[in-house]
């Protein structure tokens, strides 16, 4: 795989976890506080896997690359 694949992979990895993430206000709407909490969690671990094992894989392999992708979100506010 090469450094681009890589980048690709790192930015849909944020892109879900941002659409799991924009699910939390209905799920707290249709649930009951104690789903909403275990749900929550869930979600919230599956964006540390994420950034730990899947996202981190990649910045292990190509040095530089967590510096470009995250100079993007703090220079314009969003991932790019």
């Amino acid at each position: 795989m090469d450094r681009e694949v890589a980048r690709h992979v790192i930015r849909a990895s944020y892109r879900g976890f941002r659409e799991i993430c924009d699910l939390l206000p209905l799920l707290k709407d249709q649930c009951d506080e104690a789903e909403y909490t275990a749900l929550a969690k869930i979600i919230a671990t599956i964006g540390a896997d994420m950034q730990l094992k899947l996202n981190q894989h990649f910045y292990d392999r190509f040095p530089g690359l967590r510096e470009e992708v995250h100079g993007t979100v703090d220079k314009y506010g969003v991932l790019l």
